[in-house]
């Protein structure tokens, strides 16, 4: 995957590989691999020298979801809550969504019109929207990523 992620040419560039190399061999195979995924857009001939490298970042695809996101006191929103896999932005997205129904409820109870049931509820709908839209969507996403021909994909 590649995006423009600002308007002064910054792209984040997300590509896999195996979890069996090292640190310094993903530095020393990054500008391979940047070539094969900008040659995909049309943009040939890249050079380490035509580029600066901000941030590399590994990360390990993960699709999980906590068991409840209220523990007596404690509630979780976001990826404390869930994570998914970045294809789709469903992760960053669901997080929102979470916060503005958690401060739904604590502003329902702080004004009386709701009681502490109200953030088991919270847990309840939260973790439903996770299992059957954010998951799911998210999975298939990134499914649909490895299961195309890199040849015909664009």
């Amino acid at each position: 995957m590649a995006a423009l992620i600002s308007n002064d040419g910054c792209w984040r560039v997300t590509y896999g590989e195996p979890h069996s190399i090292t640190h310094d061999e993903l530095i020393e195979r990054h500008p391979q691999k940047l070539r094969a995924v900008l040659s995909h857009l049309g943009v040939q001939n890249v050079d380490p020298s035509d580029y600066q490298v901000a941030n590399i970042s590994p990360y390990k695809i993960h699709q999980c979801l906590a068991q409840s996101v209220r523990i007596g006191r404690i509630l979780l929103a976001g990826d404390s809550a869930h994570l998914c896999n970045p294809f789709g932005g469903l992760g960053l997205s669901g997080g929102i969504v979470d916060v503005g129904g958690l401060v739904d409820c604590l502003i329902g109870m702080h004004e009386g019109a709701a009681g502490e049931d109200i953030l088991d509820r919270y847990s309840e709908v939260r973790r439903e929207k996770y299992e059957k839209l954010v998951n799911p969507t998210s999975s298939h996403n990134f499914e649909r990523l490895f299961d195309q021909d890199p040849e015909t994909a664009l």
